[in-house]
């Protein structure tokens, strides 16, 4: 995160500043065993937060940048009737479901940043990707603002 800070900070012009946004100023291997011992709130900072900001309301470093507003986490319920649809923020996360405010996808697909395709056991790997999809869902949900 300090890096993405750095990123914004300087007068490096608006290409620099929609690199760090396409790669969501994680670092260059989310994959690493280390990202995946991560808790949901620490992988929401490292990945999300430059984005949707630290409290997820959408007003990270990198949001000024990019085409389309970036939407508030705080109100995925909200916005569904008071149902937080822990599937779709899932699919979300993961790159099968395409919401229209993401236009052309600027989010990251996080299922495969996250998967390591050097690892030569599919199943451990997918098992891995699903824990830290499920520690970020888990994490949204735990930061739902339902009231009107």
């Amino acid at each position: 995160m300090k890096r993405c800070r750095e990123i914004v900070s300087r007068p490096s012009g608006l290409f620099v500043l929609a690199l760090a946004a396409l790669t969501g100023c994680a670092s260059s291997q989310p994959s690493s065993p280390r990202t995946a011992q991560l808790s949901g709130a620490e992988l929401y900072g490292q990945l999300c937060a430059s984005c949707h900001g630290a409290n997820g309301k959408g007003g990270g470093p990198v949001a000024s940048v990019l085409k389309v507003r970036v939407p508030d986490l705080t109100r995925i319920a909200w916005r569904d009737g008071g149902e937080f649809s822990r599937e779709d923020v899932r699919r979300a996360i993961d790159g099968r479901l395409e919401y229209r405010a993401h236009g052309s996808r600027e989010m990251p697909v996080w299922g495969i940043r996250f998967y390591d395709l050097s690892s030569a056991d599919e199943a451990v790997e997918r098992a891995k990707v699903d824990t830290m999809i499920d520690k970020l869902v888990d994490y949204l949900e735990s930061v739902q603002d339902r009231s009107g």
